[in-house]
């Protein structure tokens, strides 16, 4: 193991997270290179230090602060992208709704109609019977 490899792994070996392969490679690598074992040793130093800190409590609305931020992304990594898509969709299509529908309804309006009022009066006038209704 070259030293680049046990600086790696150091920390590791400290908490015991380590391979029995890694550990005797490290093992040996220590007895060989008196840099990493004073490396070593140093990072001893000051996880006891750091224990003997003790813990320090977290503000109450931290904590919480905390569990909801988390609860969130939780809630935001269920959805799926084709529900995201499909909201964002919807939100688009809602917002064309409104201007749609009023100019279907003018269109309608405006075109269902096939002759104007002032057309209507003079097609009933051009055929109107002949025979007039002369009461006096």
């Amino acid at each position: 193991m070259k030293c680049l490899e046990a600086k790696r792994i150091m920390s590791s070996y400290l908490d015991s997270e380590v391979t029995r392969e890694e550990m005797s490679l490290f093992q040996a690598h220590l007895k060989s290179c008196l840099e990493c074992l004073h490396r070593l040793r140093a990072l001893e130093r000051t996880k006891l230090v750091a224990r003997s800190l003790g813990r320090k409590s977290v503000p109450p609305e931290l904590a919480l602060r905390l569990r909801v931020a988390a609860s969130q992304e939780i809630a935001s990594l269920r959805r799926s992208r084709w529900e995201m898509l499909h909201v964002h969709w919807e939100n688009a299509f809602r917002a064309l709704m409104v201007p749609a529908t009023g100019g279907l309804v003018t269109a309608v309006l405006t075109y269902a109609n096939p002759c104007p009022r002032s057309e209507r009066r003079t097609h009933h006038v051009l055929h109107a019977s002949p025979v007039a209704d002369h009461t006096v």
